[in-house]
């Protein structure tokens, strides 16, 4: 699955989800109400997701920067970004598919 299609499915989710319903029994236990989500949601996938387009875009047009960045993305202060960065454009996503934004060429 890519990355958009992941971020569909987070977004079809979301919209049809009780948060009421889902977060009631955890609302004072914050780090069982993010694994809650975070399984509800499938965000470990989208993640997945972006860093299998991110390397197959770099395989295809970076080839020569595919080493570095495969030492870049070891390091821990890089790690914590990737870990967010495509829950952070999946709220972007959201917005735009909230608002019906066409994003054709035109």
């Amino acid at each position: 699955m890519n990355y958009l299609d992941a971020a569909r499915k987070v977004y079809n989710t979301f919209e049809s989800t009780n948060f009421k319903k889902l977060l009631g029994s955890y609302s004072k236990d914050y780090d069982k109400a993010i694994t809650k989500l975070e399984e509800k949601f499938g965000f470990n996938e989208l993640r997945e997701s972006y860093i299998k387009d991110v390397q197959a875009t770099t395989a295809n047009y970076l080839p020569f920067f595919k080493d570095e960045l495969k030492k870049f993305l070891q390091v821990k202060e890089v790690t914590y970004y990737e870990k967010n960065i495509p829950i952070r454009t999946l709220s972007y996503l959201m917005w735009i598919w909230e608002k019906k934004i066409d994003l054709s060429e035109k």
